[in-house]
């Protein structure tokens, strides 16, 4: 939960930022507290421009819910404190039992607000940026692998990348770098991780895998592969 851009690393792998519980979105609003953090963020990393920033993906609580977390946050730390003082306040073994108990519960309700509260995916999108906004539910109780789910879903962070979904990139979002017929591995996933019009791959890894892998019609699909290119000839 960074409160600071600055504190997000900018790496070439997707990354789930948690935001700061006091950075919140509601549906309909589009000029969030969570929004405007996700999209400075996207755009620079403290005062230094973002360079890979296709790889970052948020999710921010709703308003409301996290309202209803923190009051169960609180109840959880006061029945906590209760216990911690038990000896001082003197607790009977049956009050110590119903504070325990009490507790208990309230953690549990704790447990199921917060992953009820997590409910917003901020997406990274276009040039200039946007963030899409995407409500994200499921049974799953980790909040990255529900995010994961959702995202993949939707298309918007892929595992899997085949030969022909590269080439239609080199025909259209890369068509420069793709001019003269040829282009390094390395150009190919800058552009990939930099520009959020690009699809958004996991890491390096689903693109080597997919220039790699086996293709058919590689013509009219797919490319070939070169170990090098001769400047001069």
């Amino acid at each position: 939960c960074p409160e600071d851009a600055a504190d997000i690393p900018d790496i070439d792998e997707a990354r789930l930022v948690i935001l700061h519980p006091k950075l919140t979105h509601k549906r309909g609003v589009v000029d969030s507290d969570a929004i405007a953090f996700a999209k400075a963020a996207t755009e620079h990393r403290g005062t230094a421009n973002r360079t890979h920033r296709n790889m970052l993906v948020y999710l921010a609580g709703d308003r409301d819910r996290m309202e209803e977390l923190e009051r169960s946050v609180r109840e959880y730390l006061a029945w906590r404190e209760i216990l911690a003082k038990e000896d001082d306040l003197d607790l009977t073994t049956s009050q110590r039992n119903q504070a325990a108990e009490r507790r208990e519960k309230a953690g549990q309700t704790t447990d199921a607000r917060l992953l009820g509260a997590y409910q917003w995916a901020l997406v990274p999108t276009g040039q200039p940026i946007e963030i899409g906004v995407t409500k994200v539910e499921g049974q799953a109780t980790s909040l990255a692998e529900r995010v994961s789910r959702r995202l993949g879903n939707d298309g918007a962070l892929a595992v899997q990348h085949a030969a022909p979904a590269i080439r239609h990139q080199l025909d259209t979002a890369a068509e420069k770098l793709w001019a003269d017929g040829h282009v390094t591995v390395r150009a190919l996933w800058r552009l990939y991780s930099e520009y959020p019009y690009m699809p958004r791959l996991r890491d390096r890894a689903v693109l080597d895998a997919g220039l790699t892998g086996a293709q058919l019609l590689w013509e009219q699909e797919g490319f070939a592969l070169a170990d090098g290119y001769d400047e001069a000839s």
